[in-house]
């Protein structure tokens, strides 16, 4: 591999796929092997010519001979092209630029719905609000959360759901974003986008819990065993999973520990609906 030397890329120490891929940078000879740096531990006195708040919004490549700086999307393809250099014919051209671009932004904004962390740390590489990326992020957690919990519901606890009951799931998905935020409105919290994009990957988790308990008890289905038991077991199991991630995120960023009483409310409200009695 050629190395890309003398340049350093800044990434969020917090961010599980920043520090992956930048450590496969420096692991395959990308960058050398000082050529990252986490956000709160670079020296931006010295550097003024960057800009900060940008940087938390897309990760910097600085070059330390010349001082040039790209940002996001054009730091991955300048270091990927040293080596690859098809890549930036490829990246270069403007639909799948276009396309490359909001792919990263999407992830970049939303990252920290994913990883949260103390938003009181004031050296934290914390994004800036877009409100068209976090409504998108909202919406299709809410498509992934509807298609889960429609089939674990209609595959394993169908004998349990009344009769009545003929709402999709997204609509108590988007129920319960709209209820939590009008909660937090109230109580007067601060950042409801973020709020509100926790709320929806809360669920998103909840959802890929019952798909792995599905799995498994597909297994155990195919091998004649009776798993109705099982299935509610797993479902508050997943339930109480839930509520203490809602609880850890909540508290990360010191919002009021009622957001976690009135998520429980609007369970014990809408659950009548849904299961029988």
């Amino acid at each position: 591999m050629k190395t890309l030397k003398d340049h350093v890329i800044l990434y969020d120490a917090d961010c599980p796929l920043c520090k992956v891929y930048t450590s496969g940078f420096i692991k395959y000879k990308l960058l050398d092997n000082d050529g990252r740096t986490a956000f709160d531990q670079f020296d931006f006195g010295n550097h003024s010519h960057i800009n900060k708040n940008l940087a938390c919004d897309k990760i910097v490549l600085l070059d330390k001979n010349t001082r040039e700086v790209t940002y996001g999307i054009d730091s991955l393809i300048k270091i990927l092209a040293a080596n690859f250099p098809w890549v930036k014919k490829i990246a270069g051209m403007h639909l799948i630029y276009a396309v490359l671009t909001v792919l990263y932004s999407f992830i970049s904004f939303n990252r920290k719905m994913v990883a949260p962390g103390d938003a009181s740390k004031t050296s934290s590489c914390v994004p800036s609000q877009n409100v068209g990326y976090r409504l998108l992020f909202i919406g299709l957690s809410g498509l992934l959360v509807h298609v889960i919990v429609t089939w674990y519901f209609n595959r394993f606890l169908g004998e349990h759901l009344s009769h009545s009951y003929d709402l999709p799931d997204i609509v108590l998905f988007f129920a319960q974003v709209c209820f939590q935020c009008l909660i937090f409105y109230v109580l007067k919290q601060q950042n409801y986008l973020d709020y509100a994009g926790q709320i929806a990957f809360v669920s998103v988790l909840g959802a890929l819990g019952l798909l792995a308990s599905g799995f498994g008890l597909n297994i155990l289905s195919g091998f004649g065993l009776d798993v109705s038991f099982l299935s509610v077991v797993c479902y508050g199991a997943v339930f109480f999973f839930m509520f203490m991630e809602h609880l850890r995120r909540v508290h990360l960023y010191h919002w009021s520990a009622w957001l976690c009483v009135s998520w429980v409310i609007f369970r014990i409200i809408i659950y009548p609906l849904v299961f029988k009695y």
